[in-house]
């Protein structure tokens, strides 16, 4: 077990093995791990319920990093209500994730209008600008699209220009979908799927953006 220190408090964290030798242990017993899983899944659904209306105050920014320090637990009880058909803490929990991840997205997509709009970049080469300047839950998963881009170059040197634009477009496609399935909300969802249509369609890029951007502000100012 380990130790994470914060201004706040102290969490504890188990190691990744102890963690899925205590879940494997917790399968044996299905009615145990039901009971304590619905404890789980509700008490982080009443967790965003007392969360929405300092969302919406000058306490914005602490009850945002409350939940970002809970991601991983509120996620894995969306999981769950969705495996049990729990309509109610589904909508609340996926919420809860969708008010922490729109205003990243929001910045994301504001910088990578700015970057590739100046014309000193590309999509993929402003993605790695992104991530090179940002730490958050959202530059960290677009490090695996940077990782799988680089690696795409390094192993296709010998194609042409034109097959080496064929396994990027295959590349982005895969890498950004298991990104939009890994987040699983709306706005991520629909933020990769302009991109790719973009891609596919040959549409403006920047203008593509722009329209996404529009999209995330409105939403992001109706709270």
């Amino acid at each position: 077990m380990t130790v994470e220190q914060s201004d706040a408090e102290n969490r504890f964290r188990l190691h990744e093995i102890t963690r899925q030798y205590a879940a494997e242990k917790l399968a044996q017993w299905p009615a145990e791990e039901t009971t304590i899983r619905d404890c789980h899944c509700a008490y982080y659904a009443e967790f965003f319920r007392q969360r929405q209306s300092p969302l919406a105050g000058k306490d914005k920014n602490a009850v945002l990093a409350e939940i970002e320090g809970e991601l991983e637990n509120v996620r894995l009880a969306r999981s769950w209500a969705i495996a049990q058909g729990k309509a109610e803490e589904i909508g609340d929990l996926s919420e809860c994730l969708a008010k922490f991840y729109r205003p990243l997205l929001c910045e994301a997509v504001d910088t990578l209008i700015e970057t590739i709009g100046s014309g000193r970049l590309g999509f993929d080469h402003a993605i790695r600008e992104y991530v090179e300047m940002s730490d958050n839950e959202l530059s960290r998963a677009l490090r695996d699209y940077v990782q799988a881009l680089k690696m795409c170059d390094e192993t296709q040197r010998r194609l042409s220009e034109e097959e080496k634009d064929t396994c990027r477009m295959e590349v982005r496609r895969e890498v950004l979908r298991k990104i939009a399935n890994y987040f699983n909300v709306p706005e991520v969802t629909a933020f990769v799927d302009a991109v790719l249509e973009s891609q596919d369609k040959h549409l403006s890029l920047v203008k593509t953006l722009e329209g996404q951007a529009k999209q995330l502000h409105q939403v992001v100012q109706m709270g």
